[in-house]
């Protein structure tokens, strides 16, 4: 199936599974809003398939008549779903657009159609909406001097389509409708600041309802927004609404007005013929007035001003800053190399002679002076030209250079550095950049060769704007060169992972890993700072002489008494750590010392300290693990009180670098305790799925761990007994996900676990191309997939005693592409003894493979990054060399055959009966084709199926049958199929479409399912297949004619049907039959695993009255009818089986014998393709 073929089903089965086509309905306190999904294919390496963008949501009341210039107001709530899927009003400015109509920022700036002065919004960006998703949050406070600008100006769908992060944008009041000095005795007049202020509440009620963390929030913000962002970290009023800061190219060292002083306010009134004889009258008339016709339009020369001393800001910012007395937050914070170059570019174009320059300072340094209430710009002048004028140098181009550094030094750097040294003074975790790559886009080519990195360049970099891709996706939309496309992957990595982290180097969390330059933290005392370029290098003390002049010289000359050494303050005085921090921090203070006073290979219990319901401490091969108790109370008919969690033990070694596609090897031991209460990483996919709020979905796909990374060989364990000596069966689970998707963590194994007496296991292993990708390399097949799954039961047979497990009553089980592979493990000579026995529910391997030394494949993913493929070991390094998640395609996923863990084809390694002899309870559902899979035939309606197409659709539907024999055609079985299944003289389309999903069910699942029991029964094995058959209930939206379909299976085996709210009720309206087949089902797996029998109930938690489950033997063929009323059968739609298991064979070349073969013990390797997303079930 080519490529195409394959992203067709990606996105008929996502958006027909899911839901995932329409938005998403979300809750907020206000009320529920309904977002829409933002395809990511236009952004070039996206980690997700779709953002949820929730746009124009009110964060406050419109701030118009009585409260103009009133501090914001709570919005009124609304009843059924808000239309959140477009951007509110922008608010009123006098520009309608920040950027140069020639930057690409031009394109996506003012989303909104409208202005108004109800433009209070805010939007939200997320690739993940479920609760539990924790993922760090970043608002950003858009630029524009705090006179122009819109939230929506700025496409956070690119970063957020590349990060585990959510982003917020939000409008705030401008120029003067945001800041006006008023006599109010509410207000400072900063009511835009108590805007941002406003939004953080309403992030901190309700993000965690969009996935995102309300305990990790960071502002950021570049120009005046970062002045914004600063301002907010000088604010008491804002303590405990954000975590982290960043400034981008400004940090408010400008201008400021004064608490009171009213003398702008009356002469705005003055300009628009209010009285200003009375306060209250002046206003009266000032909110009757249009809002433009209020507006600042000479921004250079009446800016807009901060007030200070009130409430919000209640000293001068420069003092704020040099007494330390400013939130205590992680500040990421820089600039560019040539901020004022561009803006004063008709200015200097021809170069400054001194003249020019002596006469234009004064005017260029007025905003500077303005910091200083005492001060006077004539006192800085010539102290600024001694600073930075060679006096015996007169050449225009050095004074113009010279010039531009002054002004960029004395606006941006200069500032951020005082930041810097004061958030460094309290400890707080600080990291100070400089941007010094001058772009390279034709589209700025006019810029002068002298201009570096200009003023809000680095937007550019940081929305991934040169990720963008043309319409056809298959050429970039701006010509940006590869290096600053690297750059501005590099600069998000490092902003997402700040956010995340408060480190911009700790991937911890991360969607996708980078090979970043380590960037160092600013101290007071090193002062590094790292400058960006493509490629970056640390460095320290930006510009030492000039920084020490500004935030020394230059306060002692406009009357400040300065302080160089040890100063005195109250540390934190408006510090925020404590404030939302505390619990969290007292916690993890808990959980080390518990580590430190726990000893090797002893049962610890910290229930007390951790308020759960007690942590444990247990011994594995490579170091002891501390765990967790999970309660139980809210799965009902639970026989434990609680479950004992180890979550993200590694069973291997990271395989990154020189380990990709290389066999898994053992993990590095650590010494002490390691935490085990947490996921671990799950293996990098083509895309993350996710349920629709409300639905038992996402009880199976809501990924448990917070990221995405190659570091992901990681397994979790689930037991209710931790005594080495209880000797539990063990289960061991392989996700499914069709080997290109899922995560172990979706899991909710300590439900049956709470249930039965058993240990659990789940498992990531490598998916896609870097599972399952051919090679040349002697020590592999290039199964290395496969290959993780046998290390994660080796690890098993070391270690599991130690949780209260059984080595020697091991069972691997599996659902769709872990049931193909299960198969495979039992297929495998390389497996023999890790296992007894084996569970396939919805996937026995019976589709397409590679076979070993053919690297076609590899070679043409190489072609796709330009690597070499001359070499097959220069073609590897540089594979090797790429970014994981860029490895990931849409093409099928496919085991490779003829080597030592697949010595061959799959079809014949079950006919030859060349298998492990294991115990084997095997099945399917009667419609897996039914409804979700389906959703790739659009020919297929709930009118039915027209017989005329069948011959047109059949070969795309039956290839991946077809492409298990090498030596056979899709076309030669096109007829036979319709011969087998449809009647000669039925057209009904209503049967045809019945008939259609009876064949593709048969042919995917049935067939092979049936295949292996014959193999295994050869062998004598205990043998036990079934078909299940009950519709659930719940998912009323499926058509009347679609019976069980592809895993529906999962909900009862992990028993979602039995969980209960917070107030004790089920959670979901499942029948109370189908929470009995839920404890059947269950019972009969556990039984299977503890005893090899299904009906023997020896070792059970609890009894339950079964209906007898018969073996399956090569000549009854027995089955079991699963469903809430169970009943036996024999030799399941027998001729179809024949015709796929015989004559289809037949028709393809092979051989096919129907009496006693010869026994060996083999194995074989699993195949799956994209086209099975909802495999991920």
């Amino acid at each position: 199936m080519d490529r195409r073929i394959g992203k067709i089903w990606n996105l008929f089965i996502l958006t027909a599974l899911l839901g995932l086509a329409g938005g998403v309905v979300v809750p907020t306190t206000h009320g529920d809003v309904n977002g829409v999904e933002f395809p990511t294919s236009s952004i070039g390496g996206a980690v997700f398939d779709r953002v949820h963008i929730f746009a124009g949501i009110p964060y406050a009341a419109p701030p118009v008549g009585d409260l103009r210039w009133r501090p914001p107001q709570d919005p009124a709530g609304w009843t059924g779903v808000r239309d959140a899927t477009q951007f509110g009003n922008r608010c009123p400015q006098v520009r309608e657009s920040t950027f140069a109509r020639r930057s690409p920022l031009h394109e996506l700036s003012h989303r909104s159609n409208s202005s108004s002065e109800d433009c209070l919004y805010l939007n939200v960006y997320t690739p993940n909406v479920s609760s539990a998703a924790d993922l760090p949050v970043m608002l950003w406070i858009h630029g524009g001097g705090l006179a122009l600008g819109t939230g929506d100006s700025y496409p956070a769908e690119i970063p957020t389509s590349l990060h585990n992060v959510v982003m917020v944008t939000i409008n705030y009041r401008l120029s003067n409708l945001g800041f006006l000095p008023t006599g109010d005795p509410e207000t400072d007049g900063n009511v835009a600041l108590l805007d941002m202020a406003k939004a953080l509440q309403w992030v901190q009620a309700n993000i965690r309802n969009f996935g995102g963390d309300p305990d990790r929030v960071t502002i950021f913000g570049q120009s005046g927004g970062g002045w914004a962002v600063s301002l907010l970290v000088m604010s008491p009023e804002t303590r405990g609404l954000f975590r982290r800061a960043i400034s981008q190219s400004g940090v408010a060292g400008i201008g400021i007005s004064r608490k009171g002083d009213t003398t702008r306010t009356e002469t705005l009134a003055a300009r628009v013929n209010c009285t200003t004889a009375s306060f209250d009258e002046m206003m009266t008339c000032l909110r009757s007035k249009p809002a433009l016709e209020l507006m600042t339009f000479d921004l250079e020369n009446d800016p807009v001003l901060a007030i200070v001393g009130g409430r919000f800001l209640p000293d001068d910012p420069w003092d704020l800053m040099h007494k330390n007395q400013v939130n205590e937050v992680d500040y990421l914070l820089g600039t560019n190399n040539d901020e004022m170059a561009y803006y004063y570019g008709p200015l200097v174009a021809d170069g400054l002679n001194r003249t020019k320059l002596e006469a234009i300072l004064p005017t260029s340094l007025q905003q500077i002076a303005d910091q200083f209430p005492d001060g006077d710009v004539d006192s800085i002048v010539q102290p600024v030209i001694d600073q930075y004028m060679d006096r015996d140098n007169d050449d225009p181009s050095y004074i113009r250079h010279q010039f531009l550094q002054l002004e960029t030094d004395a606006w941006f750097t200069a500032p951020t550095t005082h930041m810097a040294q004061t958030q460094a003074a309290l400890g707080s975790r600080v990291y100070q950049y400089e941007l010094q790559h001058r772009l390279s886009l034709p589209l700025v080519s006019e810029r002068p060769p002298y201009v570096k990195a200009d003023h809000g360049n680095d937007l550019q970099y940081i929305f991934g704007i040169p990720l963008l891709r043309d319409v056809t996706g298959n050429s970039w939309r701006y010509n940006f060169t590869q290096g600053e496309r690297d750059l501005s992957l590099d600069m998000m990595a490092y902003w997402v992972n700040f956010a995340t982290n408060g480190d911009p180097n700790d991937f911890t969390g991360a969607a996708r890993m980078r090979d970043l330059v380590t960037w160092p933290r600013y101290m007071t005392s090193s002062q590094s700072y790292l400058k960006l370029d493509v490629t970056s290098s640390a460095d320290v003390k930006i510009r030492e002489s000039n920084m020490k002049f500004w935030n020394e010289e230059v306060p002692r000359l406009m009357g400040k008494e300065v302080t160089t050494g040890e100063q005195t303050f109250i540390k934190g005085r408006f510090s925020s750590r404590v404030h939302i921090y505390q619990r969290r921090d007292k916690r993890d203070t808990m959980d080390r010392r518990a580590g430190e006073t726990s000893g090797v290979g002893t049962l610890i219990v910290l229930a007390a300290l951790l308020g759960l319901a007690g942590g444990v401490v247990v011994p594995t091969t490579y170091g002891d693990v501390n765990g967790m108790e999970f309660p139980t109370s809210s799965i009902g008919g639970a026989v434990f009180d609680r479950v004992h969690i180890f979550k993200g033990i590694p069973y291997a070694a990271p395989p990154v670098g020189d380990l990709r596609w290389r066999p898994p090897q053992d993990p590095v031991g650590w010494t002490g305790v390691r935490d085990a209460t947490q996921f671990g990483n799950r293996c990098p996919q083509v895309v993350d799925m996710q349920a629709p709020p409300g639905s038992p979905l996402k009880e199976l796909i809501t990924y448990g761990s917070n990221s995405s990374s190659e570091d992901c060989l990681f397994l979790n364990v689930y037991t209710p007994n931790l005594a080495s000596a209880a000797d539990l069966p063990v289960m061991l689970w392989l996700h499914g996900g069709g080997m290109g998707l899922g995560t172990a963590d979706s899991y909710p194994a300590e439900i049956p676990t709470s249930l039965h007496n058993v240990v659990m296991v789940t498992i990531n292993y490598r998916l896609g191309n870097l599972g399952f990708l051919p090679t040349g390399d002697a020590e592999t097949d290039g199964n290395v997939g496969l290959l993780d799954m046998a290390k994660a039961l080796q690890w098993v047979q070391d270690s599991i005693r130690n949780f209260g497990g059984d080595p020697d009553r091991v069972t691997i089980f599996g659902q769709s592409g872990g049931g193909w592979g299960v198969s495979l493990l039992v297929m495998s000579p390389e497996t023999r003894g890790l296992f007894r026995r084996a569970i396939s529910q919805s996937g026995v391997a019976g589709i397409g493979t590679s076979r070993r030394g053919d690297i076609t494949k590899t070679e043409a993913l190489a072609a796709s990054f330009n690597c070499t493929t001359a070499s097959f070991d220069d073609m590897m390094i540089c594979l090797r060399s790429k970014p994981a998640q860029d490895l990931l395609t849409y093409d099928p996923t496919v085991p490779i055959v003829g080597g030592s863990f697949l010595p061959d084809d799959l079809w014949d390694l079950m006919h030859k009966k060349q298998v492990n002899e294991v115990d084997y309870l095997l099945g399917t559902n009667n419609d897996e084709y039914g409804y979700g899979m389906l959703a790739a035939v659009p020919q297929v309606t709930a009118e039915g199926l027209n017989r005329t197409v069948l011959p047109a659709i059949l070969p795309t539907q039956l290839q991946v049958i077809a492409d298990q024999f090498p030596d056979g055609s899709v076309s030669s079985i096109v007829q036979p199929v319709i011969d087998q299944y449809m009647g000669p003289d039925n057209d009904d389309p209503i049967y045809t479409r019945d008939q259609f999903i009876q064949l593709m069910t048969d042919s995917w699942f049935t067939a092979p399912t049936a295949h292996m029991a014959q193999a295994e029964a050869a062998h004598d094995s205990q043998v036990y297949q079934y078909e299940f058959q009950h519709r659930t209930s719940v998912f009323s939206e499926r058509p009347p004619y679609v019976g069980a379909d592809h895993g529906d299976d999962l909900f009862y085996m992990f028993g979602i049907t039995l969980l209960l709210d917070d107030n004790g009720n089920y959670k979901y309206s499942f029948t109370q039959e189908e929470r009995d087949l839920s404890l059947d089902l269950m019972a009969y797996w556990v039984n299977f695993a503890a005893n090899g029998n299904p009906n023997d109930f020896t070792g059970a938690a609890r009894m339950r009255d079964l209906v007898t489950w018969p073996r399956y033997m090569t000549s009854s063929q027995s089955y079991l009818k699963l469903d809430v009323t169970s009943s036996a059968d024999v030799k399941i739609r027998e001729s179809n089986m024949k015709f796929w298991n015989e004559e289809v064979p037949r028709l393809m070349g092979k051989e096919v014998t129907t009496g006693g073969v010869e026994k060996s013990t083999w194995s074989l390797t699993l195949v799956a393709f994209s086209a099975v997303l909802y495999l991920l079930l």
